[in-house]
């Protein structure tokens, strides 16, 4: 008799308790690579992977145009970096207004922003970028690359990034520094890309299986 009121009772309470309200279930699910799972979710913790899911199908040649709509439907902070990095590829005019909306207390998204500046304007002291760009000079002092600094300013993170066993935040800057310039039509960083591809825990597993899932 005892026996079944407990059973009773983990019954309810696995009725009760959706495992998706875990956000650590849903970004499990992701790194399986199970993204039918993610889009079927109608949790809140789900809507940042499916943005995540759309914009790396995206990014290899397979439009969706579904990221950037997730990303802004997500209130979340992590939402907020994706769509600004989101931009630095594919909207640069909106990026004002995401780095200073959400997103600017996050050091890739500083650095990002600096080299953007840069790139524009030819210097980098503006308010709320100070910190970025003393680091951005750093590099790319050290990168001295020239008219190329910005691919050498990859190269430059990536090997240090490699050196010191860096986690995927910092792989992440250079992931997008690469497929900048990789969407412009620089060839060079292809590799560079191939070889984040294989590491990289951010970027959906199998990038094929989530083409036939969102297809």
């Amino acid at each position: 008799m005892v026996l079944l009121l407990v059973l009773f009772f983990l019954a309810s309470c696995s009725d009760e308790y959706d495992l998706d309200d875990n956000p650590y279930h849903i970004r499990a699910m992701y790194k399986m690579g199970d993204y039918d799972y993610i889009l079927s979710s109608e949790s809140k913790n789900s809507i940042l992977f499916k943005g995540m899911i759309n914009e790396y199908v995206e990014a290899q040649g397979f439009s969706t145009n579904r990221a950037f709509e997730y990303y802004s439907d997500s209130n979340s902070k992590n939402a907020a970096v994706r769509k600004f990095m989101y931009c630095f590829l594919y909207c640069e005019g909106r990026l004002e207004s995401y780095f200073y909306g959400g997103a600017d207390d996050f050091g890739s998204v500083g650095l990002i922003y600096a080299a953007y500046k840069y790139e524009h304007y030819g210097r980098c002291n503006f308010n709320g970028l100070l910190e970025a760009c003393a680091l951005l000079n750093q590099y790319m002092a050290a990168a001295d690359g020239g008219d190329d600094w910005f691919f050498q300013l990859g190269v430059l993170l990536f090997e240090t990034a490699n050196e010191t066993n860096s986690g995927d935040d910092v792989y992440e800057i250079i992931y997008y520094i690469f497929k900048k310039l990789n969407i412009e039509g620089d060839e060079r960083p292809r590799k560079f890309l191939a070889k984040m591809y294989r590491r990289a825990l951010w970027v959906p597993k199998d990038l094929n299986m989530a083409k036939r899932v969102l297809g």
